[in-house]
């Protein structure tokens, strides 16, 4: 249970935007301003964003919307109709659903290379900061005793 977790807690982080102070009600305006000036501007960027701002997922994104629609108008039409129509219709629903199929798969393996990218970056993080761990500790310590040169 731990583990599910963890890598639930993953995925979230990695789908979720960095959070800032403004998203806590900082000077600048709080957390819902914000949020309302970038729906104005159209870049919202976050886990209810399924193209997360990037072009290139809110165009497979649509194309899926687009069959979408397409989909529950042919099943209209397989419902009503004489036998001929309804076979017709049934085809095109065919072809649809295999175009729609093929768009879901290639957005989520875009999202899996997004996902990848964003691992091996946060790896190669993790890596520069193990290397200079000491480092780090004794410049943080030199500023809590005073030694350190803080904002001179």
């Amino acid at each position: 249970m731990k583990l599910y977790a963890l890598a639930l807690a993953a995925v979230v982080a990695v789908l979720s935007p960095a959070v800032s102070a403004d998203d806590y009600g900082g000077e600048r305006g709080g957390r819902n301003e914000r949020r309302e000036g970038m729906e104005a501007r159209g870049d919202r960027k976050g886990p209810r964003d399924p193209h997360g701002g990037d072009p290139a997922m809110r165009e497979k994104f649509e194309k899926m919307q687009e069959l979408e629609q397409k989909i529950r108008e042919i099943a209209r039409s397989m419902r009503q109709g004489s036998d001929s129509e309804k076979a017709a219709a049934k085809a095109e629903a065919r072809k649809a659903l295999g175009e729609l199929f093929d768009a879901k798969l290639a957005m989520e393996k875009a999202m899996l290379e997004k996902m990848e990218k964003h691992a091996a970056e946060l790896k190669a993080k993790i890596a520069r900061k193990a290397s200079s761990r000491e480092k780090a500790i004794e410049s943080r310590l030199a500023r809590m005793s005073g030694e350190g040169d803080d904002w001179d």
